[in-house]
């Protein structure tokens, strides 16, 4: 007997809403400031990512940024997260956090409303030194950037910048508000012909 075909898969989960971002400071108002996120995809634990058009920055939900004991996070970077990753979805495992992040256990969404993210802000523990995180391989090479939580990158801290601690005490507590956006609501089918108007 002839195997019978495999089923159809199922069909593709639609995408959440877009969002707009509000608050931020200074040095991050291009990523985090009257900003629309949409929704492009879902990563492997089927929670969905979203990207800025205008500034390719990310938003996405990381279940262990290190692989091990992290918390669960939403994180804004300008790096594209895995969608095969179940976690460390940047690949560097070192907890990397971007712009932003703030700790999260809801995989469906980034938390709505204001809620208390920690951002990375001018004068946020580098000295004179007020660039955005993802400028950073501007100052360090290549190979130590994924070592942003290491010994060696915190002694470099020390003797460069004078700064006595790692990349996460340069993140400050700052309120950002996600507001979901509306979306045009759904083509009315054609009338049939005997209701045609």
């Amino acid at each position: 007997a002839a195997t019978p075909p495999p089923p159809p898969p199922p069909p593709p989960q639609p995408l959440p809403p877009p969002f707009l971002v509000t608050g931020g400071c200074a040095s991050a108002s291009s990523v985090l400031d009257n900003i629309e996120y949409a929704a492009v995809g879902y990563t492997a634990s089927q929670a969905p990512y979203y990207r800025d058009a205008s500034s390719s920055y990310y938003i996405y939900w990381d279940p262990s940024c290190d692989s091990g004991a992290a918390p669960a996070r939403w994180i804004v970077t300008r790096c594209a997260p895995s969608t095969t990753a179940s976690s460390n979805l940047d690949g560097c495992g070192a907890c990397y956090e971007g712009l932003a992040y703030i700790d999260s256990g809801d995989s469906s969404s980034p938390p709505l409303g204001t809620s208390a993210w920690r951002v990375f802000c001018d004068g946020g523990g580098y000295g004179s030194y007020g660039g955005l995180l993802s400028d950073l391989p501007a100052l360090w090479p290549p190979s130590e950037t994924s070592m942003l939580r290491s010994d060696a990158v915190a002694e470099r801290n020390r003797r460069d910048w004078g700064y006595d601690s790692d990349v996460e005490d340069a993140f400050e507590q700052i309120d950002l508000t996600l507001a979901l956006l509306s979306l045009p609501p759904p083509p009315l089918p054609p009338y049939p012909p005997h209701m045609a108007p």
